[in-house]
């Protein structure tokens, strides 16, 4: 998981210089990065506060999954969290593929997320392979009644 101060960048500015990522061992890379559109919402964010964990009748709002075009290939995607409430979330970031598989490249029980303190989480898809959709879910018993922020970036 890398942490980055997001808001002395704006996503327009990331956007038109590329995100800069690096890893322990290997040089910066720039990527060109494409916001997803929120499945069933409107723009490339959501904002929601968590609900009490699903039951047997009850279902939850953990789960929102964001849209990736069919027409670009997609090799990294980078998920923007922000906690408005200071808690302890559950968090899975799920690439579904057109084969009806799921990768589960990042999943953190008790996630300490401090307010207002952005949280990107980068995850790679499979090689030579793009999923369809990128299903975030953020929930948990401590997070229950916080409100968070959440959009997901493609990147080539």
């Amino acid at each position: 998981m890398i942490r980055i101060p997001l808001s002395r960048w704006s996503l327009p500015g990331l956007l038109a210089t590329g995100v800069m990522l690096a890893g322990s061992a290997a040089p910066a890379v720039a990527q060109s990065c494409t916001p997803l559109s929120v499945v069933g919402g409107e723009g490339a964010e959501v904002e929601k506060t968590v609900s009490p964990p699903s039951f047997l009748v009850t279902g939850n709002n953990w789960n929102t999954d964001f849209s990736v075009p069919s027409d670009t290939r997609f090799s990294r995607f980078i998920v923007n969290f922000v906690s408005q409430d200071g808690t302890v979330y559950d968090v899975d970031v799920n690439l579904k593929y057109s084969n009806d598989s799921v990768d589960t490249p990042y999943s953190v029980d008790s996630l300490t997320v401090m307010e207002a303190d952005p949280v990107e989480i980068g995850v790679n898809a499979r090689v030579g392979e793009t999923p369809y959709q990128v299903n975030l879910r953020v929930g948990g018993i401590e997070a229950e009644g916080n409100t968070y922020r959440a959009s997901v970036l493609g990147c080539r």
